[in-house]
């Protein structure tokens, strides 16, 4: 088995563990949660085809959910993210000597979250209420 895969598995582990058992426990201000479980979507090699990544984002989300009782919350929330990394990754990291070839690193990752963070935050920042 390639060194990526076995990265990659270790990686969803990892991460769902630390979402379930930690971070699903931690409440900031009382009602923002973190969730770094969709550092694994954005962390998959550039080459990863795009129905995989969705077939992968798929199971993700599902996996946080049969932990969390969300009953397709995450599901949702993770196959969009998988939806949109390619244009995320086009936008956030494109260069032109970029080699499509090589692996994200953490700080990629980092950054495609942050920036996903900053679009889930903007309805909530204009001062609308939603109920």
């Amino acid at each position: 088995m390639s060194r990526i895969v076995v990265v990659n598995i270790a990686r969803f582990f990892l991460l769902i563990l630390l979402q379930v058992l930690v971070l699903n426990r931690i409440s900031f201000f009382g009602f923002l949660n973190p969730y770094v479980y969709i550092l694994f979507i954005f962390l998959l090699p550039f080459e990863t085809p795009g129905w995989l990544v969705l077939i992968l984002s798929f199971i993700t989300g599902l996996s946080v959910d049969a932990f969390s009782g969300t009953m397709g919350l995450h599901t949702a929330a993770a196959v969009f993210a998988g939806f949109v990394k390619p244009g995320v990754v086009k936008l956030v990291g494109e260069k032109p000597d970029y080699d499509i070839t090589t692996q994200p690193t953490m700080r990629d990752g980092i950054q495609m979250v942050s920036g996903l963070c900053r679009y889930h935050d903007l309805p909530s920042s204009s001062g609308s209420q939603f109920y």
